[in-house]
């Protein structure tokens, strides 16, 4: 179809079939909008039919997608100026675009005429269900939203308060190394939040237009106009619908498998931490560092949801013929509370010492390798003004957009005949429709729309602003003061621990990785609303915040590594003294597996053989014969953190440059010294250190360490006295 100025009272339409218009184009005739002239014109000439069309008419009609304001009060001259700019560059509409331009007053005088004779009935004889009186969103509203949201943070913290009472009252029933009830009450809280976020509305929006004072909803669910309202199982369904199986996977695996995973790591976790069989302890370590690890990546998608909140409202609030209101759902605040308070919670939970990561080899870190050790303050600072570069340009450039399909707006999907579509291409409404979004733009337009009293507004502003924003950058400054210490020949590996036991909190609970995630989530489950012309993309930024973050990890990782190296570095033994390294170790080694084997009383029979001409496995296997009785398992743990000890203190000793029978002796010396400390009758093992042994490194602590260990053993009656050492 084309269209062309004739006169100006007349405007001829060309069909491929002259003999049959259009269906709207009959509807307007009937209505008395287009009035056909058979008189003093052939009906058909060259398959063009003449209808007498006023231009100002028709100009509103063409005008009335290009407007940047609603149908009922646009203004007339910006109108016409608009229509003539987009028109007049074009051949074939310039006569129209012409007319146009010397038209203004008609056009505001003729525009009410037009609306008011299109009635409400008619409207909804060539609409149907697609009109509606006013575009809203389904129930609940934000008033009720708002109170469910209170009641189920304040539940949260009713039961964290009773476990914080447990806490109070009741402290000895409860094993030192296992969680707090207030650690406790905070996950199982966290996860019965997460029950009705599975089922309840995340995110909710409609799409509509507003023609010739009609407003008609584009939005359809199961065929029928309406607003959309999903949940996580109503998007995983309307996914394998519509053929998004890789978008489906992606919220199963993220919304459901991993929570699953979580708690059923934890549970075996808490099982094996107390085992007698050292290979149980070490799986119940890794598994609760694995979910330590995966516990923020519950709910990605909670971030793309906030962004999308931004988009709709934005192309809501740009005052074109689109209306698009949208608002966060009861599942969003469920899920964002359990993503962060579950993940507090595992970070809680006291991690297993075990004897095999004290004597593991340690690889020499790549920076380490590269620059050596004594410049990883210079190598890190570098690192962190390359992240924040990166990161700043993530944040300001558009990270995710929204755009419209023009179909939408065709049959069968939509209002209009599709022989309206080349004047829908030729004015370009995708292009006024496109909604991009950077998370800048996003965080200060949800700040604003705190105004609007939704609660779930302030939480989209915190996890934007605190978890995505703030906390990737204060671990890379915790990351550059751990760093510090760590650069001299001599490194204060305690002052960094003091910066770096920070670092590892703030790297699991920091979110820039979880909202990258997020939006690639999203994106590939942008299929389910593909058939509502709704489409999402990603846009630059988000990759240069990738690049950020992976500068994040590097870091993160690298600084780590390196305090591990020094804290585990090797030992450089003369090829004469191997043999007796190695013995030495062999009885650090005899007495940890003695120690795991004994029962009381013995501690103080293998103090008095361990002298560095004794074999200690002898020893063992006496005071194993001896004893004759089950051990006892109420407190595994404490044999384990002693038998890390042992072992530290042997290495620590060594790198003083004591020989390695005297250093196994002292360092057997001092672990049982601290054993006989505690329970002097019985000299139980389960009763050891009350807490883990701090790092040993750095010449100084070591010397200290050394010459009151040499002291102990000059005095072997003063055993007893306590021996510090110091942090």
């Amino acid at each position: 179809m084309t269209t062309s100025t004739v006169a100006s009272s007349f405007v001829q339409v060309s069909f491929e079939d002259a003999s049959a218009p259009p269906p709207w184009l009959q509807a307007a005739v009937e209505q008395g909008v287009v009035f056909y002239d058979p008189e003093g014109r052939p009906a058909v000439q060259n398959e063009q039919v003449s209808f007498r069309l006023p231009p100002v008419v028709y100009s509103f009609l063409i005008c009335l997608w290009t407007s940047a304001t609603a149908v009922h009060s646009f203004s007339a001259r910006s109108l016409t100026h608009i229509t003539h700019q987009r028109l007049a560059h074009q051949e074939t509409w310039g006569g129209l675009s012409d007319a146009l331009q010397s038209a203004g007053e008609a056009i505001s005088s003729a525009a009410h005429d037009v609306v008011g004779s299109v009635t409400d009935s008619a409207a909804k004889a060539l609409l149907g269900d697609r009109a509606v009186d006013k575009f809203e969103l389904p129930p609940p509203s934000i008033r009720q939203i708002n109170i469910q949201v209170v009641t189920c943070v304040g539940a949260l913290l009713a039961v964290l308060g009773m476990g914080y009472a447990a806490d109070v009252l009741f402290p000895a029933k409860k094993v030192l190394t296992r969680p707090s009830y207030t650690c406790l009450a905070m996950l199982l809280g966290s996860y019965a939040i997460l029950i009705p976020g599975l089922v309840s509305n995340l995110f909710e929006f409609l799409l509509g237009v507003q023609m010739l004072g009609i407003n008609v909803l584009l939005t359809e669910v199961d065929g029928e106009p309406g607003p959309i309202a999903e949940s996580t199982f109503g998007l995983v369904k309307l996914l394998c619908q519509t053929g998004g199986y890789v978008g489906a996977v992606l919220v199963v695996i993220y919304a459901m498998v991993i929570p699953s995973v979580k708690l059923i790591a934890l549970i075996v976790a808490e099982i094996w931490r107390d085992s007698e069989d050292p290979r149980q302890v070490q799986k119940s370590k890794r598994f609760i560092q694995v979910v330590q690890f995966i516990s923020k990546w519950a709910c990605p998608d909670m971030f793309a949801y906030i962004l999308l909140l931004y988009l709709f409202r934005h192309l809501d609030g740009a005052g074109g013929i689109v209306v698009a209101p949208a608002r966060l759902g009861i599942g969003f605040a469920c899920f964002s509370i359990f993503c962060v308070f579950s993940t507090f919670s595992t970070l809680m939970i006291q991690v297993p010492e075990t004897s095999d990561a004290v004597s593991e080899e340690v690889a020499r870190p790549a920076v380490a390798r590269w620059f050596g050790t004594e410049n990883i303050q210079l190598v890190t600072a570098a690192l962190t003004i390359l992240f924040l570069i990166l990161f700043g340009m993530g944040l300001a450039m558009p990270v995710m957009i929204l755009y419209l399909d023009s179909n939408l707006l065709l049959q069968p999907r939509g209002p209009l005949d599709p022989s309206m579509k080349p004047i829908i291409d030729t004015l370009h409404i995708e292009d006024l429709v496109n909604s991009e979004v950077t998370i800048f733009s996003a965080t200060s337009a949800l700040a604003a729309y705190i105004a609007s009293g939704e609660l779930n507004d302030i939480f989209a502003v915190v996890m934007l602003t605190v978890f995505v924003m703030a906390l990737p950058i204060a671990n890379m400054f915790c990351l550059l003061g751990g760093a510090w210490h760590l650069r001299s020949k001599e490194p204060d590996t305690a002052a960094a621990w003091q910066f770096l036991r920070h670092s590892k909190w703030l790297k699991h609970i920091s979110m820039l990785d979880v909202f990258i995630m997020g939006i690639i989530v999203v994106t590939a489950a942008g299929s389910a609303y593909s058939q509502q012309g709704v489409l999402f993309g990603v846009m630059i930024g988000l990759w240069i915040l990738l690049l950020a973050e992976a500068t994040h990890y590097f870091t993160h990782y690298q600084v780590h590594d390196v305090y591990n190296f020094l804290e585990k570095r090797e030992i450089e033994v003369p090829a004469s003294k191997v043999p007796a390294f190695t013995e030495g170790l062999d009885k650090v080694r005899a007495f940890e597996q003695s120690w795991s084997n004994k029962t009381a009383p013995g501690s103080t029979q293998l103090l008095e053989s361990s002298s560095p001409s004794t074999s200690l496995p002898q020893a063992a296997d006496k005071e194993t014969t001896q004893a004759g009785a089950e051990e006892p398992s109420r407190n595994s743990q404490r044999r384990v953190d002693l038998k890390a000890y042992v072992q530290k203190m042997y290495f620590a000793l060594l790198r003083e440059g004591l020989e390695p029978n005297e250093a196994a002796a002292l360092a057997i010396r001092q672990a049982a010294q601290a054993d006989v400390q505690r329970d002097p009758q019985t000299a139980t093992p389960e009763i050891a250190l009350p807490a883990a042994p701090p790092p040993l490194a750095g010449s100084q602590r070591c010397s200290s360490t050394a010459q009151k260990l040499k002291q102990s053993q000059q005095k072997p009656g003063e055993r007893q006295e306590e021996v510090t050492v110091s942090a």
